[in-house]
């Protein structure tokens, strides 16, 4: 089982402002540990059921609700867009004078 928190960013209608919202993932199995190898602003696509938790703040006593994915899908970015743009070694060519001797 692996769980993760996942911002995604949101513009409300009518708006040029965007909002980020938090929502925990959990997975379990494969989807698990597809998840768990990926780094903090890699990009993913999750499908799942969405649940709903409420609680009582222990501290202000506030009511709260949370909200997690139990994910059963992952389509990540490297799958998309295999391989990340590495730096590549510049190899320059030799001048053709000295591979020619006339």
């Amino acid at each position: 089982m692996t769980t993760v928190s996942v911002a995604v960013d949101v513009t409300p209608n009518n708006s040029e402002e965007q909002e980020t919202v938090w929502f925990s993932v959990m997975a379990f199995g494969k989807v698990a540990e597809v998840l768990a190898n990926h780094e903090k602003g890699e990009l993913v696509a999750l499908t799942g059921r969405l649940t709903q938790s409420r609680w009582k703040d222990k501290i202000t006593g506030e009511d709260r609700t949370g909200f997690t994915l139990v994910a059963d899908s992952l389509v990540s970015a490297r799958t998309v867009r295999p391989g990340r743009k590495q730096k590549q070694e510049v190899t320059k060519a030799e001048p053709l004078n000295d591979l020619f001797p006339f």
